[in-house]
């Protein structure tokens, strides 16, 4: 009898246990559907505020690269204006030294003439000048230079004063004329350097402006990457020429 008390107590035990375990599972089980409950109630102003806060950073994301693609945009364009100032200088420099080149040539034709030109004056005034020896001439007699028998510079002649007088201008010409294109020719040097500075100082700024440019490309995409939306409304990259 007391073995079957034991065992009835043993079994009654074990039932105890089983209502308890199923009792406990049925409280888990009734706390994590109230939690479920609550976070499917909470679920939609969760929800709500995550899309807002989305749509924020979205919005936020592609104003960046708005402004990134404006600043771009007057990059490139400073980039070219410089550019075009670079070749357009260039060609000023370029026009300016053939210019001094012309006037080289004309300065040195007139170094040419006017060489010419004081040789003739100096032959011309060396006869005239010899007023001793033409002193010393009697008619008839020979040339103690030439041994000529005529002397047409015994006396000096007007027409050939005034021959003397005009070549004397003559000169004075040329050497206005020689002194006119060797100014030229060094204005338009001095001005073709000047261009030169500036074509230099262009290309300086045009290659801070690419580098500005290219700064802005890499600032665009990396703020691209972070905008989910950045393929549908705007691309990866800038073009290689901004629009």
């Amino acid at each position: 009898a007391r073995a079957a008390l034991e065992t009835a107590a043993a079994r009654a035990a074990a039932h105890e246990g089983r209502l308890l375990g199923h009792a406990a599972r049925r409280r888990e089980a009734l706390a994590e559907w109230e939690a479920l409950r609550k976070r499917v109630e909470a679920e939609p102003s969760a929800a709500l505020a995550e899309v807002q806060a989305e749509w924020s950073r979205e919005r936020t994301g592609l104003e960046t690269l708005i402004g990134v693609a404006a600043r771009a945009q007057s990059a490139h364009d400073e980039e070219l204006r410089q550019k075009r100032a670079a070749d357009d200088a260039r060609e000023r420099a370029a026009r300016d030294a053939r210019a001094a080149e012309r006037h080289d040539a004309e300065r040195s034709a007139a170094e040419a003439r006017l060489t010419e030109a004081v040789r003739a004056r100096d032959a011309l005034r060396a006869a005239l000048d010899l007023s001793a020896r033409r002193a010393e001439l009697e008619p008839g007699a020979p040339c103690p230079l030439c041994g000529s028998e005529e002397h047409p510079w015994a006396e000096r002649d007007p027409v050939i004063d005034a021959h003397l007088a005009r070549e004397d201008e003559r000169l004075a010409e040329l050497r206005a004329a020689r002194s006119k294109a060797a100014e030229a020719a060094a204005e338009m040097r001095s001005a073709a350097r000047a261009h030169e500075e500036s074509a230099a100082a262009a290309d300086a700024e045009a290659r801070r402006w690419g580098d500005a440019l290219a700064a802005l490309r890499e600032e665009y995409r990396a703020a691209a990457e972070g905008i989910e939306t950045a393929d549908e409304l705007w691309p990866d990259e800038l073009p290689e020429t901004p629009v």
